[in-house]
């Protein structure tokens, strides 16, 4: 979508049968922001070598010559973008912010994986992804976000004492790959998620690390993260009504459904019983 003269926002999901090249054709220079999840996706263009994405985010600047992505065949393929050129940058930022808000979509070359990696960047890119992938949000929504994520990177470029912690606190770049692992194994069995030894063993580190590390890199704990990701999809399983609130908090690993109303109502701010309501089931 393209909420904003020179701003276009992309969630992608999909699976590619043969190899897949698509090429971005502009003279206008811009940045690409990339949220990759799944699947081999590598950049090529003009006078650059070729990049692999990483499974993280990261910054793709072009002067203003083209930009090839290519998509490897017999992959799922699941990505978030977002294009910036100047023209939102002067329209919106500077409109808005003033001097202060102001830079070149060149300029994002400077950027680092901490700067672009800090959990409320994270995060704010995971909500972009699922106002796109929704679209029931007013089109200002997406170009705030978007200049909220910009501005939290320059912040972190310009106060890099604010992202620098002490060694023990550290998440290397190849420990998030195994915690990023770990969060997409939850994900895939959210209702039934793997212990946390087996997690342990999947990250290849201690249970304790293991918790740290998550912590670190998503701000929430292990089981504050699984807690919330069940009470989410028994919202979904509450907007059906062929399942009973007892049969929804034992699908949830709750045996008392007085206790999954407690979990449901602190996280949701209203029960079970009313959210149901709402839907007049």
């Amino acid at each position: 979508m393209s909420p904003e003269p020179g701003l276009f926002c992309v969630s992608a999901w999909f699976k590619v049968v043969s190899k897949l090249s698509y090429t971005f054709d502009t003279d206008k220079p811009c940045m690409w922001l990339f949220s990759v999840s799944k699947g081999r996706i590598t950049i090529s263009g003009q006078g650059r070598s070729d990049r692999e994405l990483k499974p993280m985010n990261q910054v793709v600047a072009s002067p203003g010559t083209p930009i090839t992505i290519h998509y490897s065949d017999e992959e799922l393929i699941c990505f978030d973008a977002m294009i910036v050129f100047e023209e939102y940058i002067h329209g919106r930022l500077l409109a808005g912010g003033g001097p202060e808000t102001a830079f070149k979509p060149g300029e994002a070359r400077l950027w680092t994986e901490p700067q672009i990696n800090t959990p409320d960047v994270l995060l704010a890119m995971d909500e972009l992804k699922w106002s796109i992938r929704k679209a029931v949000t007013p089109l200002p929504y997406y170009y705030f976000k978007c200049g909220e994520i910009l501005m939290l990177i320059k912040r972190n470029q310009e106060q890099p004492e604010l992202i620098d912690k002490r060694r023990a606190d550290h998440v290397t770049w190849d420990n998030k790959q195994r915690i990023f692992k770990v969060k997409d194994a939850i994900d895939r069995n959210m209702l039934e998620p793997p212990n946390l030894s087996r997690l342990a063993a999947l990250a290849a580190m201690s249970e304790s690390k293991l918790r740290r590390s998550f912590k670190l890199v998503y701000g929430v704990t292990i089981a504050a993260y699984v807690r919330e990701g069940k009470m989410q999809q028994a919202m979904r399983m509450l907007a059906k009504d062929e399942m009973s609130i007892r049969d929804i908090a034992r699908a949830c690993g709750y045996e008392c459904a007085g206790r999954f109303s407690a979990v449901f109502r602190k996280i949701h701010h209203i029960t079970p019983s009313q959210y149901r309501k709402s839907f007049d089931l």
